[in-house]
């Protein structure tokens, strides 16, 4: 009797076990298909920043432009009286 339980309890444990590494299998299949997602996200990423155009006409351009004119006008104030 006690013979049985102990085997009836190995049985389910063996179960068990199977269960848990089919789990385990399957999360890593799914861990696996989530890194290759991962790497396509990466090279879109690198693809959109190679492929974005970048500004012709930067906030330190304008910067200097208005400072050449701003002192233009100065000269120009100078002179005119």
């Amino acid at each position: 009797m006690e013979k049985e339980e102990t085997s009836l309890q190995l049985l389910n444990e063996l179960k068990e076990l199977k269960a848990r590494e089919e789990t385990n299998t399957q999360l890593l299949n799914e861990v696996k298909e989530m890194k290759a997602k991962m790497e396509k996200l990466e090279q879109d990423i690198e693809d959109i920043k190679f492929f974005t155009p970048k500004p012709v006409v930067t906030p330190a351009m304008i910067g200097q432009i208005g400072g050449i004119l701003l002192g233009a006008l100065v000269i120009i104030g100078l002179f005119w009286l």
